[in-house]
């Protein structure tokens, strides 16, 4: 047979088993309740994020307002009154009486107004990149998120850190529960193995992709509803997002595929998943605090500051660092299973 009739065949069967499963209706369920979750706790965040752009405002708008006041009134080169000389009573008129400060250019007696805060697109952007580059980010990311709402980034990050804890929850199983059973005997006259691990684990990538578009889709739409960005902007900036990341989470499939080819036990699969995620996210840790790029990129959230870069050149480095890790990961678990006793 054609080894890419074999990986497609394998595959399908993998993704029909993801979600027809009591494992994936579960999954479904978790997915839209996680949506529904994060869509309130947005709800929270988002208040206090237009407050604080406010209050950015107004500091910015009182600045401007004291320079002016600073200024001469009739434009000419000589030096501003002190605001205490400004605002004395006259002398040698021999009035007593109290005298009121005034506003320049308004009338005595009459309140002056406060300024009308109007935050506009411009200000959120610079505001939204100021705060990322604030994060430690590259000015190039900064600026490409801070063009995009941020609400939808929330989202993009929530989707991010919780991939690998889906990862392991749908692909702990893929291979071992075939080896435990002897299942594979079935596909071992009809496949070769690296075929069978290739659509195993396609077939992982499609049922996560899928998985993850959902959960993003019901937080996009939940978004459009409450009325903070068009329904047109959440897609067409969330799907650019998610697509973005998505080579990233193929590096936590690798890891788990490799994983599952290499324990026979789908419990202990699992387990050894989560100590190897964990061990890998410490790894990550200590690069970023000593600044070491190869720690870093030990760990697929290395990669996701490179894929949402607008140069190409270090979106292109992102992307060979994802398939690259994929085909190390994959490659030692072809090795592994082409060894061993099924």
């Amino acid at each position: 047979m054609n080894p890419a009739v074999e990986v497609a065949l394998i595959a399908n069967r993998e993704v029909k088993k993801n979600f027809r499963s009591v494992k994936g209706i579960l999954l479904a369920v978790l997915t839209i309740m996680g949506g529904v979750a994060f869509t309130f706790i947005l709800s929270g965040s988002e208040k206090v994020r237009s407050k604080i752009e406010q209050q950015a405002k107004l500091q910015q708008q009182m600045q401007e307002q004291m320079q002016q006041e600073n200024l001469p009134p009739d434009g000419s080169g000589a030096p501003a009154l002190d605001p205490l000389q400004r605002n004395a009573p006259p002398r040698g008129n021999g009035s007593s009486g109290s005298h009121r400060p005034t506003t320049p250019g308004k009338p005595p007696g009459e309140a002056s107004k406060p300024a009308e805060i109007k935050v506009t697109a411009e200000d959120l952007k610079k505001f939204n990149t100021a705060v990322y580059e604030e994060a430690g980010l590259a000015p190039s990311v900064a600026a490409y998120l801070g063009r995009a709402p941020m609400s939808l980034v929330m989202v993009l990050f929530v989707s991010v850190w919780l991939s690998p804890l889906l990862v392991s929850l749908l692909g702990f199983d893929g291979v071992s529960s075939d080896l435990q059973y002897r299942a594979y005997r079935f596909w071992a006259t009809r496949s070769r193995r690296w075929s069978f691990l290739l659509g195993k684990f396609l077939g992982l990538f499609v049922s996560v992709a899928i998985t993850t578009l959902a959960m993003n889709f019901i937080m996009w739409i939940a978004i459009a509803a409450r009325g903070e960005e068009p329904f047109f902007t959440c897609v067409s900036w969330g799907f650019q997002l998610w697509m973005r990341v998505l080579p990233a989470v193929a590096g936590w499939m690798g890891i788990v595929t490799l994983i599952s080819a290499s324990v026979r036990v789908p419990i202990l699969s699992l387990l050894t998943t989560f100590a190897a995620f964990f061990a890998v996210f410490v790894i990550w840790i200590i690069g970023v605090n000593v600044d070491n790029d190869f720690l870093k990129m030990v760990c697929p959230y290395g990669y996701v500051t490179h894929l949402l870069d607008t140069k190409i050149d270090q979106y292109l480095i992102g992307l060979m660092l994802s398939l690259g890790s994929v085909g190390v990961w994959i490659g030692g678990a072809v090795g592994i299973f082409r060894w061993r006793d099924v």
